[in-house]
């Protein structure tokens, strides 16, 4: 997926057996290859290599900017994954992505991890929401 202003995900499903991990770097929400990952995700989390994971991790450690429309693709699927009873949960979240996720609501919802070695590990306590 590449194109001027884009993203770029790495799907990782060797991580940790019961997580599905999405490694999203660029401009996450302006650009057409936001909305093509969205519909590619939508047909993964019914596909039966998801009903076997209990958890999706979206590590946005390399997101230089997060946009509303953005949120509005993280609230998506954290939707799809609550009614599959999947844990959903996000790692690696800058400075400017967390402002835009606690302006919208979202931090009371998507737990938050340092990074993608806490997001996977059951035991890790999520950090706390900055509002």
């Amino acid at each position: 997926m590449t194109e001027g202003h884009t993203i770029t995900v790495d799907v990782v499903k060797d991580a940790d057996p019961k997580a599905l991990v999405y490694r999203i770097s660029g401009i996450f929400g302006e650009t057409s290859s936001s909305y093509r990952f969205l519909d590619h995700l939508r047909d993964e989390m019914r596909s039966e290599e998801f009903a076997e994971r209990d958890r999706v991790v979206f590590n946005l450690e390399d997101v230089e900017f997060l946009s509303s429309v953005g949120v509005g693709i993280l609230a998506s699927c954290y939707t799809t994954a609550k009614k599959a009873n999947k844990s959903f949960v996000l790692s690696g979240v800058s400075e400017q992505a967390s402002r835009v996720l606690d302006i919208t609501g979202m931090s009371g919802l998507v737990p938050r991890y340092t990074d993608e070695e806490a997001a996977l590990d059951p035991e890790a306590e999520p950090i706390e929401a900055d509002y």
